[in-house]
């Protein structure tokens, strides 16, 4: 792909001669990519920083500071309304081959005043996307108050968008199983399993030393009141075997989480 600089922004010629005279608006699916795109990288920019602070020892810290942390996301998120300010492009459209134009003039980027107003919408995507896809005009709200619209300047190869979509698939996935292994963790109930394993001779004799458990425990927990009943299924790593445990636990208000049967699978 390549484009002429000497013609306006709004006429393409790429690698094979063809020739685009006329604007083309971005498809409804591209904006949405998008979008996603740049709402799930808002997301990461936030969200790993504090994960590895919370999960590398750093706890107490965090509730120290949680004004300061606060502080620190609106900022964040005050820099994310400049998003398109460079070529009109954010990474989504970069991606996808999409940029922030004038309505009238696709030649014409808009000043970043407009762009940071088009993108105080952004982050309400839940009304964006419906008003994009179901508005007669197909534009969104930000657009239609700024006099904006976005439209295809590149005809970009879908690899690196593929590459970037499975990278962050890969990225969503690990977090949603690292975020629930740690939740399980840190229940009352799963502690009390662990210190049970811990402390009774009998898995001692099985594996050997405890080295570590499994990273993601199965089980299901149910409560109601002060009362409630717990299942895991715990992989034990010891220094002599390895074996897989079902452990039943249930709470009582006078006695708190309790084991009252495990089996070894």
């Amino acid at each position: 792909m390549a484009i002429n600089m000497d013609e306006p922004i709004n006429i393409l010629i790429y690698d094979d001669g063809t020739r685009q005279d006329e604007p083309v608006k971005a498809s409804v699916e591209l904006r949405i990519g998008a979008i996603f795109i740049d709402l799930f990288t808002l997301f990461l920019v936030i969200i790993i920083p504090i994960a590895l602070l919370y999960f590398n020892g750093y706890r107490d810290g965090l509730e120290e500071n949680i004004s300061d942390i606060i502080n620190a996301i609106y900022v964040v998120i005050f820099g994310f309304h400049f998003k398109d300010v460079v070529k009109g492009h954010s990474l989504g459209k970069y991606l996808l081959g999409i940029a922030v134009r004038d309505h009238n003039d696709a030649s014409v980027k808009p000043p970043a005043i407009k762009l940071f107003i088009r993108n105080l919408f952004t982050l309400l995507w839940f009304i964006e996307i419906p008003a994009l896809v179901f508005s007669k005009e197909k534009t969104k709200i930000g657009d239609k108050i700024t006099g904006t619209d976005v439209f295809r300047i590149q005809k970009k190869s879908r690899a690196p968008t593929v590459v970037i979509a499975g990278i962050y698939a890969c990225i969503l996935i690990s977090m949603i199983l690292f975020g629930t292994s740690e939740y399980l963790k840190s229940e009352k109930s799963y502690v009390a399993a662990i210190s049970y394993i811990e402390k009774n001779p009998a898995f001692i004799d099985a594996v050997g030393e405890i080295q570590g458990y499994g990273f993601l425990p199965f089980g299901d927990i149910s409560t109601s009141g002060s009362r409630g009943n717990a299942i895991y299924v715990i992989r034990i790593y010891g220094s002599e075997n390895n074996i897989r445990v079902r452990i039943y636990l249930s709470k009582k208000p006078a006695t708190g989480w309790e084991v009252y049967y495990y089996e070894t699978l």
